[in-house]
């Protein structure tokens, strides 16, 4: 190759690299552009108190959030130190400012370590959203001092984030338009009645038109007008076709749609049984995404906890809905214990772990007081069988005793000639028989019998 051929293949190559350092850069350039617009995608102030101020949207949110406050944070771990701490850490406020990521799109939470007992506990503070940048493969950026936030130092939620919207998908954007037409068409009627709501009288003459107009003025106070046949008074009020009403309640309507999925907690207008259990599943399954991002955040704070003490025991949070899922639970250890006959039992660490409660062994010292006045009689080996004996039914058959009573009992009535002497024969028979009972009960049968007979007999007589 001459030296003319490679200072020229030379002079391309570097031509080439120029070309190709610009347009990386250039798209780099693009590249900062288009995630800056993207992480000022967010409403002011002004927009977002002008969305919490409506009505639709403080009710919907209450109901959409109400689903997952009411469950409950269980921390299983054995240090009960640490348990108790991370019980305060997760705290209904934090919980709930959690629960507004789908309105953000993204949620920010500075994790403040404070020192106790030897151990660093982090607590979640939330910061402004809107100062923060997410950019692909690169840590959390904070825009005002434009440095790394460390991995330690903050926790973030995302809710529908995608390749061109790192910051995830704001609900706000999708209501503040909504709620902007709605205002803004009750501010307009308002407005417009204002200006427009009296009546305009107009009067039609060919005489002298200031006159007319004084002598109109003048009827204003007394409304009586009276005019020449020629002459014409018209009442002329504003006149609009469309309705105000049909847009607020358009609005309001897509605005449950956002947050609640047309659900018909936020509006009943009818509906059946079924209709509603659906509608509640589907609030629970907008709920449970609300869960997974609580969930998912917590998680972020355990890990930085650990990482942070080097703590090497068990730690983990759960939410959990204890009235439902603790009712399934108990209904399915039940089960196995019937089946079973009793033979699988459940532990004291399974009970603890599964319910969330602690048990603690306590000796069996019950209070339960007899109401015998006197001690139970009680036989011994000896005494059972001396009784027994002197009873004469030690090696004989029951049943053959019960049918020898019962016809003794029937002998001794059918020959009495009345009640007393069948109590007399049966007081000699049975010697230990106790016959005041049994005067109660056959009182009571006699009375029954008597009254029947009479019935019976009434019932066949033809005449009453």
């Amino acid at each position: 190759m001459s030296r003319r051929s490679r200072r020229k293949t030379k002079k391309t190559v570097l031509k080439k690299q120029r070309i190709t350092y610009n347009v990386k850069a250039l798209q780099k350039t693009i590249e900062s552009i288009a995630y800056y617009l993207d992480a000022r995608d967010f409403l002011n102030d002004d927009e977002v108190l002008k969305i919490e101020a409506d009505a639709t949207f403080i009710s919907s949110l209450s109901i959409r959030k109400s689903a997952t406050l009411k469950k409950e944070i269980v921390v299983n771990c054995k240090d009960e130190a640490v348990a108790k701490e991370f019980k305060k850490i997760i705290s209904f406020t934090f919980k709930e400012q959690a629960l507004d990521t789908h309105l953000q799109g993204i949620s920010v939470f500075e994790l403040i370590w404070e020192r106790k007992n030897g151990i660093w506990f982090p607590t979640p503070k939330e910061r402004d959203y809107r100062n923060f940048e997410l950019r692909p493969n690169e840590p959390l950026r904070y825009m005002l001092t434009n440095e790394f936030v460390p991995k330690h130092k903050a926790v973030i939620g995302l809710y529908g984030p995608k390749f061109n919207k790192l910051h995830g998908k704001s609900l706000y954007n999708a209501l503040f338009w909504l709620i902007k037409f709605k205002n803004a068409s009750i501010d307009f009627w308002v407005e417009y009645m204002q200006r427009f709501s009296s009546p305009w009288i107009v009067g039609t003459t060919e005489g002298d038109k200031d006159e007319m107009a004084a002598n109109l003025y003048a009827m204003l106070a007394g409304d009586v007008a009276v005019v020449e046949d020629e002459d014409k008074v018209e009442l002329i009020t504003p006149k609009i076709k469309g309705d105000f009403k049909e847009l607020s309640t358009y609005a309001d309507d897509q605005i449950r749609e956002i947050l609640l999925g047309g659900n018909l907690l936020g509006e009943v207008k009818g509906g059946s049984l079924a209709a509603a259990k659906t509608h509640q599943d589907v609030l629970q399954n907008i709920a449970m995404m609300d869960e997974h991002i609580l969930q998912s955040l917590i998680d972020d704070i355990v890990e930085r906890f650990k990482e942070v003490n080097s703590f090497t025991q068990e730690l983990s949070i759960e939410i959990k809905d204890k009235d439902a899922e603790n009712v399934e639970r108990a209904k399915r250890d039940l089960d196995i214990y019937n089946f079973s006959g009793g033979k699988y039992v459940a532990t004291k660490e399974y009970i603890e772990k599964t319910y969330g409660i602690e048990l603690e062994e306590v000796e069996n010292t019950s209070s339960f007081k007899s109401a015998l006045k006197t001690a139970p009689y009680t036989f011994s080996a000896t005494q059972k069988e001396e009784f027994l004996e002197s009873q004469n039914v030690v090696g004989k058959d029951l049943q053959s005793i019960e049918k020898s009573m019962l016809l003794q009992i029937e002998d001794a009535f059918s020959k009495a000639s009345s009640y007393d002497e069948a109590f007399e024969a049966l007081e000699q028979i049975f010697t230990e028989l106790d016959t005041d009972k049994l005067e109660e009960l056959l009182a009571n049968y006699i009375a029954n019998a008597d009254i029947l007979g009479k019935a019976e007999v009434e019932s066949e007589n033809p005449n009453g």
